[in-house]
């Protein structure tokens, strides 16, 4: 947010070579820079900016539009598999509580509505490694308000056939959110974000393995992970 609004840029692990690579910004309905994703091979990322989903190279260039957004709606959260070859993104309008989730082609074609809107909050859709799962929020209690708050978000794995839901969040504190889910490079953890239900407290990373088991707490005061590959 160096210049006023979201965009993405890229450093070394040290902090060096900071790179601004967006000239448009990663912002859009209840998205102040959330809604990006590394390409499977890492020499860009897709992501959103409002009503426009775009690619582009990692040094900036080749800037390339993707998809638009439904009529009333913006793009927000996506991730891209590179097994499938495929992109999952959220769409919501300026109700955070109005969301759905799309598939499409990386070039935008072939796009296909994944997950109609449900009563409450649902966010952050990503893949599993093979891509025949998706992994997401939702708040079932279904509550609503104006400044979007959560009473219950739990963590859920859905088959991309539909014929399988699961509740990982079985181990969750009362009185307590998981968002922000991803699955580890081995596909057998899941790291999350966990906050009092208030909005008020800390938020603290966690794992629990892909069955919602082995909750720990890793990383006070933090949020937005990404468990990526590394050799360190």
């Amino acid at each position: 947010n160096m210049h006023g609004q979201p965009h993405i840029y890229h450093m070394k692990r040290d902090g060096s070579e900071i790179k601004k690579v967006t000239d448009y910004p990663a912002i859009s309905y209840n998205n102040q820079g959330l809604g990006f994703s590394w390409s499977p091979n890492g020499e860009g990322f897709i992501y959103s900016s409002y009503d426009k989903l775009y690619r582009i190279n990692r040094n900036g260039t080749g800037l390339w539009q993707v998809a638009t957004a439904p009529e009333g709606m913006n793009f927000r959260q996506v991730d891209w598999n590179g097994y499938i070859n495929k992109v999952i993104v959220q769409a919501t309008t300026q109700n955070i509580y109005e969301s759905e989730f799309y598939i499409m082609d990386p070039n935008g074609n072939n796009s296909q509505l994944f997950l109609e809107d449900w009563p409450g909050r649902t966010d952050s859709p990503s893949f599993s490694i093979d891509g025949e799962t998706v992994l997401f929020s939702w708040d079932e209690s279904g509550f609503n308000s104006v400044d979007g708050r959560m009473l219950d978000s739990r963590i859920y794995t859905i088959a991309r056939d539909h014929l399988d839901t699961t509740d990982l969040s079985v181990g969750k504190d009362a009185g307590t959110n998981d968002m922000l889910p991803r699955f580890s490079p081995d596909g057998a953890w899941i790291i999350f974000v966990n906050q009092n239900n208030t909005g008020m407290g800390p938020k603290n990373v966690w794992v629990m393995d892909y069955e919602g088991g082995r909750r720990r707490l890793i990383i006070e005061d933090a949020e937005t992970p990404f468990w990526g590959e590394t050799n360190n």
